[in-house]
Order: C-alpha cells, then sequence, then structure tokens
C-alpha cells in the first residue's frame, strides 16, 4: 500500500470525512493547509486536495507541489479551481447540479480508474476543465464538458483532476449516499491501486 496524505482546511465535512474508517486505514498523514509550507511531502506517494481550500494559500504552494510530482509524487485534485494555480489546471464554471449518472461518458476504457469507478458512483460536479493536450479525459459530460481527467504531460509528474467533491457530502448535513461510497472507494483505489 502506498503512502496517501490529505490536505486540510480544518472544514467541518473534512473532519467528519476523515474520521470514516476507511481515511484511518488508506490516508497516513493529515497536513493543515497552513502548515503545508513546512510540511515533508516526500513522505508520501500521493496528496489529496480537497474541493474548496484557499486558492491564494494553495498558489503559494506551487513551487512545492511541483517539486513533488516531479520527484514521482501525484497531486489528486477535486472541486472547483477558479484559478489556474497549477500548470494546465483550466477551471469553468458550472452549476452543480444533482446526480445525471445518464450524461456521463466515460473515455480511455482500459484505464484503471474505470475498473472501480463508474458514472453512478458520482454525485454531481462543480464545473468542468478545459484539458490540456495530451491528457487523458476519463469521464465526460454528454455535452463534452470534461469532469475526470488525468495529466503527465504540464508538471513533469502526475495529476488526478476531477470537478467532484470529494468530502464535502460525506457526511454531516449534506452527506448522501453516493459520496460516501465514492470517498471509500476512492482513497483505498488511490492507496492500493493508484498509486
Amino acid at each position: 500500500m502506498k503512502r496517501l496524505a490529505t490536505l486540510y482546511s480544518g472544514a467541518h465535512s473534512e473532519r467528519l470525512s476523515l474520521k470514516r474508517q476507511a481515511s484511518e486505514r488508506y490516508i497516513s498523514e493529515t497536513i493543515y493547509l497552513l502548515d503545508l509550507p513546512d510540511a515533508d511531502l516526500s513522505r508520501s506517494d500521493g496528496l489529496i486536495v480537497p474541493e474548496g481550500l484557499n486558492h491564494t494559500k494553495l498558489e503559494l504552494a506551487r513551487s512545492q507541489l511541483l517539486t513533488f510530482m516531479s520527484s514521482g509524487g501525484t497531486v489528486f485534485l477535486f472541486g472547483d479551481q477558479p484559478t489556474e494555480w497549477l500548470p494546465g489546471v483550466r477551471w469553468h464554471f458550472d452549476v452543480a447540479g444533482q446526480p445525471e449518472p445518464e450524461n456521463l461518458l466515460p473515455e480511455n476504457a482500459g484505464h484503471i480508474f474505470h475498473r472501480s469507478f463508474e458514472p453512478t458512483d458520482f454525485f454531481h460536479q462543480h464545473g468542468f476543465f478545459l484539458p490540456p493536450d495530451g491528457a487523458k479525459v476519463l469521464m465526460r459530460k454528454r455535452n463534452g464538458n470534461v469532469v475526470v481527467y488525468e495529466d503527465t504531460v504540464s508538471t513533469g509528474g502526475r495529476l488526478f483532476v476531477t470537478s467532484l467533491d470529494l468530502m464535502h457530502h460525506v457526511d454531516g448535513f449534506f452527506g448522501n449516499p453516493v459520496s460516501r461510497k465514492f470517498f471509500d472507494r476512492f482513497v483505498l483505489w488511490a492507496a492500493e491501486e493508484y498509486l
């Protein structure tokens, strides 16, 4: 099993997600966002960047995360990304609607992502992305908007990008079973299969 870390802003939804059994088993380190500049990312193979983090703070960590990726680390980027704080990440706003799995189309069918995930595992997406040339699109809407892709061309490393929430809908007031299932499956997949 690989070492999977996550950033943490202190949000209640993140705290609830990180108390889950899957978190305790597969996430080896939780890094408070304000402590990121002093964190030793070399201890991890992958780093989750949950939705809704302060993008000014993320921009300050840009070179640190690029060094992490160029040294073989993988960054998992979730949710809306209103600034292009990492190379090649171009996000566009779209209203986050209710789940519509029939409107999601898998691509690159042989990719390891599709062994564990299908359209019914997605609650909703916050906008969409314009992936750079050479990136592998893994899921798009019927209208062509990309909601999951893998980029190994823009950073000297590997970047997994999706407009899905990872933690916001897992537990608490906005919790739902689709998001809980996705979260638990995702951290297992990331730590044991993808990294």
